[in-house]
């Protein structure tokens, strides 16, 4: 990316970076909100009987997805740190 000391352009340039990257980071994660709500199951679809074992299942899934997402913004986070202690 960036070196120490490397000409870029001003802090104007910089922090319009900054926020185009912020842009594309919130974009992705409604992105991905969208995608995790269109695979949810209609309530109707839902049998009574296995409704305990479907919802511990969602529950493992949203689990694994808030897993993901957070590793995702984490290293997004960690970039834009470095970017900025550049």
């Amino acid at each position: 990316m960036f070196q120490k000391g490397q000409q870029i352009g001003g802090l104007d340039r910089f922090v319009s970076k900054l926020d185009q990257a912020q842009q594309r980071l919130e974009r992705a994660i409604l992105e991905l909100e969208r995608a995790e709500s269109a695979r949810k199951p209609s309530a109707g679809s839902i049998d009574k009987a296995n409704s305990a074992a479907a919802a511990e299942a969602r529950i493992s899934e949203l689990e694994s997805l808030n897993a993901d997402i957070n590793h995702r913004l984490n290293v997004a986070i960690d970039h834009l740190s470095k970017v900025l202690v550049s």
